[in-house]
C-alpha cells in the first residue's frame, strides 16, 4: 500500500531485533533481488540508522553519493544491485521506541513531497499498531499455553486482544483495497456497534452520524485535547449516552476527528480500536486527497495540450488518464 500511495518502484519494512541489536528486512514489494531481503543493518549505519536516531522521516535523493548518513559496504552493493537512487524512510514509532522503519525506494532521481511523507507516516503509525498488536497476541497466548490455570484477567485480555486484532485486519484490509470514507464509517460502527461519523477540520460532518446534542465548542474542545494527548476524549450527552472523540492527523496536520457514539461506554480494548480506526481516516483522506490532486492535474494538462496545440488531448492515450465522468467530445469551446 505503501508503494501504491506514493508511486514508488519498491518498498519495504524493516524491523529492529532486540537480541542482535540491528534491523532485518521483514517483508518487500517490487523487489527484485533475493539478496535485499536479506540485509541487516545496524542502528548506527544508513538511511535506517538515520531514522532510528532521529525519530523522523529521511530521504535521499542520490543514494549512492549521498554523505549525510554512514554508508556500508554490503548494504550499498545490495542496493546498487537493487537499482536504487532514491530512497525514503519513516519510522514506525510506538510510546518513544522506533521499532522498524518503513522504506520506499525509486530507481530514478526523485524528490519526496511533504504531503507524501505525512501519508507515510500515518501509515507507518497504523504498521507500528500492527506489529505491537501482534507481539501482544503472541505473549499473550504463549502465556496461556504456559499456564494452563490461566486466571480469568488473562483470559479477557487475551480476548480483547484477539478481538482488537480481528478489529484491525479489517481495517487494513479497506485501507489496501483503498476502501471510501463511507467504507471505514461502516466499517467501525459495525465493530463497536455504535454510530461513527467524520467531522472536517471546521468540524463539519462529511461522513456517517454526528450526535446532534454536542455544540461545535464542545466538538472543537474535544478535538483539541484529543490531539495535544494523543488519544480519544469521551463526551457525556445529554441523553446519557458515551461519544468518543478521536483527532484524525496527518503527519502533524490535523485533519478532522472520528466521532463515536454509543449507549454503553466502551471497554479499553475498544477504545483503542477506535484510535487506530482515527489512523486508518486520516489515510483514507490523504488519499482521497492525493487522488483529488491528480485528477485536477490531468484535466489541466489536457486543457492546457488543447490550447497549446502540443499533443491531441483526444487520442485514447490521454483520454484514459481523464477522471472518472469527465470526457472530451468536438466541438469544444473555452
Amino acid at each position: 500500500r505503501a508503494r501504491q500511495l506514493v508511486g514508488s518502484d519498491i518498498a519495504y519494512l524493516s524491523a529492529a531485533d532486540e537480541e542482535l541489536g540491528d534491523f532485518y528486512v521483514r517483508v518487500t514489494e517490487g523487489v527484485m533481488s533475493q539478496d535485499f531481503g536479506r540485509i541487516r543493518v545496524p542502528r548506527d549505519v544508513g538511511v535506517c540508522g538515520s531514522v532510528a536516531r532521529t525519530r523522523r522521516p529521511f530521504y535521499s535523493n542520490n543514494y549512492s553519493a549521498d554523505r549525510n548518513f554512514d554508508h556500508d559496504v554490503d548494504i550499498d552493493r545490495a542496493t546498487s544491485g537493487e537499482g536504487i537512487v532514491s530512497i525514503l524512510g519513516i519510522p514506525l514509532e510506538l510510546e518513544a521506541y522506533v521499532m522498524g522503519v518503513l522504506f520506499v525506494g525509486d530507481r530514478y532521481v526523485r524528490s519526496y513531497t511533504p504531503q507524501e511523507m505525512a501519508v507515510l507516516s500515518s501509515l507507518g503509525t497504523f504498521a507500528a499498531l500492527a506489529i505491537e498488536n501482534a507481539r501482544l497476541l503472541e505473549e499473550s497466548q504463549r502465556a496461556l499455553m504456559l499456564a494452563k490455570d490461566a486466571n480469568t484477567a488473562l483470559r479477557a485480555k487475551a480476548d480483547d486482544i484477539e478481538q482488537a486484532a480481528v478489529a484491525h485486519e479489517q481495517l487494513t484490509e479497506l485501507i489496501a483495497r483503498g476502501g471510501t470514507l463511507d467504507d471505514l464509517v461502516n466499517r467501525v460502527s459495525k465493530l463497536l456497534k455504535g454510530e461513527a461519523g467524520v467531522i472536517d477540520e471546521t468540524r463539519t460532518p462529511i461522513s456517517g452520524t454526528v450526535p446532534d446534542q454536542l455544540t461545535d465548542d464542545e466538538l472543537a474542545k474535544a478535538v483539541r485535547e484529543s490531539d495535544r494527548l494523543g488519544r480519544s476524549v469521551a463526551l457525556l450527552g445529554a441523553d446519557g449516552r458515551t461519544t468518543l472523540v478521536a483527532a484524525v492527523m496527518g503527519g502533524s496536520a490535523r485533519l478532522g476527528a472520528l466521532v463515536f457514539t454509543r449507549s454503553r461506554p466502551l471497554s479499553a480494548a475498544e477504545t483503542r480500536t477506535l484510535e487506530r480506526s482515527a489512523s486508518a481516516t486520516g489515510i483514507v483522506l490523504l488519499s482521497l486527497d492525493r487522488i483529488a490532486q491528480i485528477a485536477h492535474r490531468n484535466v489541466s494538462d489536457t486543457v492546457s495540450a488543447l490550447l497549446r496545440g502540443i499533443a491531441d488531448p483526444f487520442s485514447p492515450e490521454n483520454a484514459r488518464r481523464l477522471p472518472p465522468g469527465i470526457s472530451l467530445g468536438w466541438p469544444v469551446t473555452v
